[in-house]
């Protein structure tokens, strides 16, 4: 199937609520009414067709007004806040689909106003953490290109810039030159190093200069519950809809234009509405199809289709996953990007989970440096700590090795029982 293949409007029943779209804008799904072969009447039989099952339509956002109406409205509270006040804009784009809807909701509504009127500057921010997906990273750099040669030809306000940690915050720095175990779960030094900082650093420069900025985002409901609960813990706070101020930038706040649509109203957007910056959204599907375990995004009909768009980009080193499921799609569903393999098994050489064979229970505790990130000096013994004791501090206590690293180099020190007993002195009082 492929991946591209338009929805068939002409297979869709409208609802008598539902007014006619425009040219090129295919009207939103209803409820198909599907009838078996038992159900059609035979002969000249004037009996009506029974209906045999209705299946049940997925949730829209676009149901209650409809497509246009709810994007006219969008566009114009969109263009409300930008003008109601002096403070520039900036908009988290990713490269995916969300952040690409909300961009697109954006410069669709500013391209309303006359030139003269765009006088706020509006950043588009992406932050690249050097350890991208590949497919990803060349996507959302060209992106940024197009993007910025047609920002000067439009003559639209839109300013893309490219993040990066710093050298001293980088994912190879940390791991390698630090001794950092890989990310997990429990110890995710990375997200905040690689994501969070750059572009913090960024935003809280903004503010500095203009005093105040609207952060907008594509973060929507249905992308997790976690997700959800977060938007929903700051909606007491709100200043009107979809706009709260920002729990840890001050003088910042978040605009989330599209958090109550789902991945089908995305799509569907993406779809019926042309890129204004010349980037096909169409190939931005075929990205998705790619990363996608079955090679397509399948035509929507019902809640039990599953909808394009669940897959999920990031660092191709990420180890807070057990796998890393959108690179070994793009592999297996691509032979030209074979070329990726040995990033795959790069990532899974980092995870520990694969060097215990699937033993439940193995560790990589054995590998970690007994000093902890706090400078703490912590002895070690089978992953245990060891504390010391008036046995442990007894001139008979055998010798022991310890493994020291620094940036440069690792090396193991024999220590002979009087300099052990010292040494457990000290890491008991935790010196």
């Amino acid at each position: 199937m492929n991946a591209f293949q338009p929805i068939n409007s002409q297979a869709m029943k409208p609802s008598p609520k539902q007014t006619l779209e425009p040219a090129g804008i295919a009207p939103i799904q209803q409820e198909l009414a599907l009838e078996t072969e038992e159900d059609r009447p035979s002969g000249n039989s004037a009996l009506p067709a029974a209906t045999a099952r209705t299946v049940t339509p997925r949730v829209s956002t676009f149901n209650e007004l409809g497509f246009q109406a709810t994007i006219d409205a969008l566009h114009e509270e969109i263009r409300a806040l930008y003008t109601a006040d002096d403070a520039p804009w900036i908009i988290g784009y990713s490269g995916g689909k969300d952040s690409t809807a909300t961009l697109q909701l954006v410069w669709g509504a500013i391209a309303g106003f006359p030139p003269e009127q765009r006088h706020k500057t509006v950043y588009v921010i992406s932050t690249d953490t050097l350890v991208e997906n590949q497919v990803v990273a060349a996507w959302v750099a060209n992106s940024l290109d197009v993007m910025k040669r047609a920002a000067a030809e439009q003559e639209m306000p839109f300013e893309p810039r490219l993040l990066r940690p710093k050298v001293e915050e980088s994912f190879w720095v940390n791991l390698i030159g630090r001794g950092y175990p890989a990310p997990r779960p429990k110890f995710r030094w990375c997200t905040e190093r690689l994501k969070i900082r750059p572009s913090n650093r960024f935003i809280s420069q903004v503010v500095t200069d203009n005093r105040e900025a609207i952060l907008c985002l594509g973060v929507r409901k249905a992308e997790s519950i976690a997700r959800a609960r977060v938007l929903e813990k700051h909606n007491r706070f709100r200043v009107r809809d979809r706009l709260s101020p920002s729990a840890t930038l001050s003088g910042c706040m978040i605009y989330t234009p599209v958090e109550a649509w789902t991945n089908d109203d995305v799509w569907f957007f993406l779809n019926n509405r042309k890129n204004l910056w010349e980037v096909s959204n169409k190939e931005l599907m075929g990205m998705y199809a790619g990363a996608s375990p079955d090679g397509e995004c399948p035509l929507v009909m019902d809640t039990t289709t599953p909808s394009c768009g669940d897959s999920r980009f990031g660092c191709w080193v990420c180890t807070l996953v057990e796998k890393d499921k959108s690179m070994t799609a793009m592999i297996q569903n691509d032979v030209e990007k074979e070329w990726l393999m040995p990033l795959l098994d790069l990532r899974n050489a980092l995870d520990f989970r694969n060097k215990g064979d699937g033993a439940e229970g193995y560790s990589d505790h054995h590998l970690r440096d007994f000093r902890r990130l706090t400078g703490v000096v912590q002895l070690m013994a089978g992953g245990k700590s060891r504390r010391a004791t008036s046995k442990s501090l007894h001139p008979t206590v055998a010798p022991c090795a310890i493994t020291t690293r620094s940036p440069c180099f690792s090396q193991k020190i024999l220590f002979s029982a009087p300099i052990q007993s010292i040494l457990l002195g000290i890491g008991s009082i935790g010196l």
